[in-house]
């Protein structure tokens, strides 16, 4: 059997990962990590040990689909694991379940991000600094600060991509042109200073090296910014 755990909200989806494991553990059940190209030979240990475990066998992974877009064999490994009923395996992934080819193989949990964040980052534009802030103090009460931080980053790189006239990857017609709107909206030295203070913020928050919290950080970035 597999168990994938993915989606946009990769801070909720990560520690629901996690906490998996702990369960099994506090089961005495024990899970033992692989990397993704492993699976490729999984079911060649399978029948060759199985005899010898009592308990079940089971593996944790993560960027599956990654590996599996390189290769075939590995995909048709897993469409196999995902029908043996002596192995179980749980596949973290940091994208939505619709980009996943193994979407149908076995169970999905996927993490959406509310709609609230969307609007967040969809303010995130000079002029509008008093929206955004009343809008960020009200999201950071319900959404990890890490997990707004990341959609931010990922907004303004993609605010950046539509001021040089590039389509984002995966993007349908309707969020391009909403994300074109909110473009225009900046100049591009002021979304590529944005950016660069976003990466230092992350930095920061990575080496404990700002006395700031990071929803602080982040209101002195639109102030400075909006």
């Amino acid at each position: 059997m597999i168990t994938v755990v993915c989606g946009d909200d990769q801070s909720a989806s990560r520690n629901y990962f996690a906490s998996l494991r702990l369960t099994l553990e506090k089961k005495n059940l024990q899970a033992k990590f692989i990397k993704p190209e492993g699976l490729a030979e999984l079911n060649n240990w399978i029948a060759d040990t199985s005899p010898l475990f009592a308990k079940r066998n089971i593996f944790f992974t993560e960027n599956l689909n990654k590996e599996i877009k390189k290769s075939d064999r590995l995909l048709d490994e897993v469409t196999k694991i995902a029908k043996n009923d002596q192995v179980d395996v749980y596949v973290w992934e940091d994208e939505p379940a619709r980009f996943l080819k193994i979407k149908n193989l076995g169970n999905i949990k996927e993490f959406k991000p509310s709609k609230n964040i969307f609007k967040l980052v969809e303010s995130f534009y000079p002029g509008n600094k008093s929206i955004f802030l009343n809008m960020l103090a009200d999201l950071a009460a319900l959404e990890e600060p890490i997990f707004i931080l990341q959609m931010i980053v990922r907004q303004v790189r993609n605010l950046i991509l539509a001021k040089e006239n590039i389509t984002p990857l995966r993007m349908q017609s309707w969020q391009v042109a909403r994300l074109r709107q909110q473009a225009v909206c900046w100049r591009l030295t002021n979304l590529i200073l944005a950016y660069e203070s976003l990466f230092s913020i992350e930095i920061n928050l990575k080496s404990n090296g700002s006395p700031a919290t990071l929803t602080d950080s982040l209101d002195i970035l639109a102030c400075l910014f909006l």
